[in-house]
């Protein structure tokens, strides 16, 4: 090896060295942050959980009414929707910034997030219209993709994989 390689090697060896390590992560630091994401993942999960029990709870408001509706089953309905839908985007958007645990993201978030948008998103606004028209009042509510946009990219994304052949969600999305 000629001698004037003997000064340049060594320092573009630690040049590069220095920049592989900070483009990469140790084992350590995958690890807290694949806690990291598992943790965030829970938080979600949780959070989601309980915004979808109000919106199922005021669905079963509505369904086991028997008096005359009111207006405050309507808005009920429409209220906790609107939250509930919400947190679907939500975990939409943790699964398309991948701030999430992959296997949470995979098992559970992605196909809820499929079924929401191909099924429950629009007949909630079929619901809500069903309602004001027993109500006798005006409702011009109507889907709009721009507000669940996250939502509508995982299952554009993900859809196929997430109704998995022979599934319940893979004959809907058939």
């Amino acid at each position: 090896m000629p001698e004037w390689l003997n000064i340049p090697i060594p320092i573009a060896t630690f040049v590069l060295g220095f920049f592989i390590s900070r483009f990469t992560l140790t084992k350590e630091q995958k690890a807290k942050l694949e806690q990291d994401y598992f943790k965030n993942s829970q938080e979600l999960k949780d959070k989601h959980e309980r915004i979808f029990r109000e919106y199922t709870d005021a669905m079963a408001a509505y369904v086991k009414s028997t008096d005359d509706q009111t207006i405050d089953v309507f808005t009920s309905i429409a209220v906790a929707g609107d939250r509930y839908f919400g947190s679907i985007n939500n975990l939409a958007e943790a699964v398309l910034s991948k701030k999430v645990d992959s296997q949470i993201a995979k098992g559970s978030f992605i196909p809820t997030i499929c079924r929401a948008a191909n099924e429950s998103l629009p007949k909630h606004f079929e619901t809500l219209r069903e309602i004001a028209d027993k109500l006798g009042i005006a409702y011009s509510g109507e889907l709009d993709r721009a507000e669940h946009q996250a939502s509508f990219a995982v299952l554009e994304k993900f859809g196929e994989t997430a109704g998995e052949p022979g599934s319940k969600l893979a004959e809907r999305m058939n």
